[in-house]
């Protein structure tokens, strides 16, 4: 079981190295214009990677939001979110990450490390429907959460301040820089919506939903726009 969900893991990093090094490719084929315009073989039915997970998604949201680290032209890992790539502490069972103070969603909310923790727990729940609450295995607490015997609470993963945010790991996982770049770790915000009164998940919204409203809200260089 371990080695089918590392070979799923390792199979994801290669897709999304590819679609890095597709996207790169295309962008240096011009430098006039400004609207790239990407096309996929499925409909787009939810950007929520904790209760779906489809190719079609994670393009979408590998291309429109980024998470704490983001692959280089030359397919290295590279601080997004986050100010670098930091070495892990405790034996490489610590690891703490500073934000970048300049970090923004696009409706202008400062990212924060609860905002990380947000999402993670969130996907890590025993409730989660995406089936891939297994790719935090290794986490702290994960595998307990996702069977239901802990509370998300418990996840090794903290706030310690609005730019801060340190993961702890039941064991060292060399290949976990890597795995933050996919769009399972990237973050998600919680606000009041004005539409309905209520607090909500702004990024958990089904596609229909999304196209007539104006929450639409990322954290990457693009926008997502519907034609």
């Amino acid at each position: 079981m371990l080695m089918k969900k590392l070979t799923t893991i390792s199979c994801l990093l290669l897709v999304l190295s590819s679609l890095t090094a597709c996207g790169q490719a295309h962008a240096n084929v011009t430098t006039t214009r400004k609207t790239l315009h990407l096309m996929q073989d499925s409909e787009l039915t939810s950007l929520d990677t904790s209760n779906t997970a489809t190719l079609t998604q994670w393009n979408v949201l590998q291309q429109s939001m980024e998470g704490l680290y983001r692959m280089n032209a030359q397919n290295k890992v590279v601080g997004a979110m986050a100010t670098k790539v930091v070495k892990p502490t405790n034996h490489g069972k610590t690891y703490t990450f500073h934000l970048r103070r300049n970090a923004k969603w696009s409706n202008g909310h400062t990212v924060t490390a609860k905002d990380f923790v947000t999402a993670w727990q969130r996907s890590v729940s025993a409730t989660s429907t995406s089936g891939y609450s297994y790719i935090y295995e290794g986490i702290k607490n994960a595998a307990q959460i996702s069977a239901g015997h802990k509370s998300v609470k418990s996840l090794g993963v903290t706030a310690v301040n609005k730019h801060t945010l340190k993961v702890t790991l039941s064991h060292a996982m060399p290949y976990l820089s890597k795995m933050l770049t996919m769009p399972a770790f990237f973050p998600r915000i919680i606000k009041w919506c004005p539409n309905t009164g209520k607090i909500t998940e702004l990024l958990v919204q089904k596609w229909p939903t999304m196209a007539r409203s104006p929450l639409k809200v990322g954290t990457g260089l693009m926008i997502l726009g519907i034609c």
